[in-house]
């Protein structure tokens, strides 16, 4: 937005004239504020298959790649600009299926309970739970910001047109040690044992009811299993053409949300992230906290929570072409690194602590985002002080900054959007809806 400028003693003419005003200089088209351009993670090849199978969806298909290992080779300078993106090929409009979606009560946050399933005999690798649960406790504490893939969902609304909310709480970690029920799969070559989707919906119904939770649209549980743990959708393994969890050097998902049959409760299932050094794999590639196993997990866990927000029931935003929800579209996309080196670069940073996760989808700009930052920039238009900016949240309405700017011998009179003002004008205080980065 740039000052008016009325220059000395012309504040005697009309001002009808010379009401140019501070504007909103309206861009081309809707420009997410900056984020990276795909670099090289974009072409990665993911197994092929459904992303919805029965009553598995959003499933997180593997990477077939021969080295997961990353090829930027150096992370861009800070605060360098970032070009727009393209359009990702392959990648359809999300439609709405007149289901529910989370999070869209003001003033009440998605509580996401993290379960670690540990079985006697199992285990997680050293750090994995802690890593993981940092994780959640750093997105929670972010919530509201505009600058992790969080905040793309906010476009997405219900049949009311409430859009979700990014306000979150993490809840209490559940350590889950009981005993697992009687196999009803056989577990695979790299697996110790071998669980249903059935049986882990029984275990989430447990949990729900020893931790003293409701199954509610606020209220998602993510089991995580432990190494050597496989997960199937139904009793066929991989052997015998199941969907399974990659154990060994096999596998067909590294996750996925659903809601129960018995009662509708969110849940997400995030098998332990094998990352073999060659296909398929659940790696993504980059350790930023020197744990690729929990590193990857919470790429995939970032995936599963923001396509169980948009899409709970299964009747929420999908692709009707091949019912992709919103993490499938950018399924081991990821942006430029922010920072870091090879090997242990990020591309998000929350709560002060560097992640690497893929991107989600953003219907209003038909590619995969790490976030959108919607600014309002202010241009003082000659007056001796800095560009100042005001960020919401996409397509979210709120009273522009009141002016600060002054200078010697020159009247405010309002905003406009072009430096002559000439554009469209806006009163100092107007509500503006931001559905464009603009200046």
């Amino acid at each position: 937005m740039r000052r008016s400028r009325i220059a000395p003693f012309a504040i005697f003419v009309s001002l009808a004239l010379l009401a140019t005003g501070c504007a909103v200089d309206a861009s081309a088209s809707v420009t997410p504020a900056p984020h990276t351009t795909h670099t090289c993670v974009a072409s990665a090849t993911t197994l092929a298959g459904p992303t919805h199978e029965g009553h598995l969806w959003g499933i997180v298909r593997p990477r077939v790649i021969a080295s997961p290992s990353a090829c930027q080779t150096s992370a861009p300078p800070a605060h360098a600009p970032r070009a727009p993106k393209a359009t990702i090929s392959g990648a359809t409009t999300l439609n709405y299926g007149s289901g529910p979606v989370m999070g869209t009560t003001s003033g009440t946050p998605i509580t996401v309970v993290p379960v670690f399933w540990t079985p006697s005999g199992y285990s997680f690798g050293t750090g994995y739970e802690s890593l993981i649960e940092q994780y959640l406790a750093d997105v929670a504490h972010d919530s509201g910001s505009l600058t992790n893939v969080y905040s793309v969902l906010h476009q997405y609304t219900d049949a009311s047109n409430q859009p979700i909310n990014y306000n979150i709480v993490a809840g209490a970690a559940y350590v889950d040690t009981s005993a697992l029920p009687a196999g009803q799969c056989t577990p695979d070559t790299g697996a110790n044992a071998c669980i249903t989707d059935a049986q882990i919906q029984s275990e989430v119904a447990n949990v729900m009811t020893a931790d003293s939770l409701a199954p509610s649209l606020n209220t998602i549980v993510v089991m995580y299993l432990p190494q050597g743990l496989e997960s199937c959708s139904g009793t066929a393994n991989l052997a015998s053409s199941g969907q399974c969890s990659v154990v060994g050097s096999a596998g067909s998902y590294c996750g996925y949300h659903s809601a129960t049959t018995s009662n509708s409760a969110i849940y997400a299932v995030l098998p332990y992230a094998v990352t073999p050094s060659s296909s398929p794999t659940c790696s993504v590639g980059e350790t930023p906290n020197a744990n690729i196993a929990a590193d990857s997990e919470i790429s995939v866990t970032s995936h599963e929570l923001s396509e169980a927000f948009t899409d709970p029931t299964g009747m929420g935003w999908y692709t009707y072409a091949n019912s992709n929800e919103v993490g499938d579209n950018c399924n081991f996309i990821f942006d430029s690194p922010a920072g870091g080196s090879s090997g242990a670069f990020y591309n998000q940073t929350i709560n002060g602590h560097h992640y690497y996760t893929q991107e989600e989808y953003s219907n209003a700009n038909s590619t995969c985002l790490q976030g959108v930052d919607y600014a309002v920039s202010f241009d003082p238009n000659g007056a001796p002080a800095s560009v100042t900016s005001q960020v919401a949240p996409y397509n979210s309405s709120a009273a522009l900054t009141l002016n600060a700017f002054t200078r010697a011998g020159y009247t405010f009179t309002g905003w406009n959007t072009s430096p002559s003002g000439v554009g469209t004008p806006y009163a100092d205080g107007a509500t503006y809806t931001f559905t464009a980065s603009t200046t």
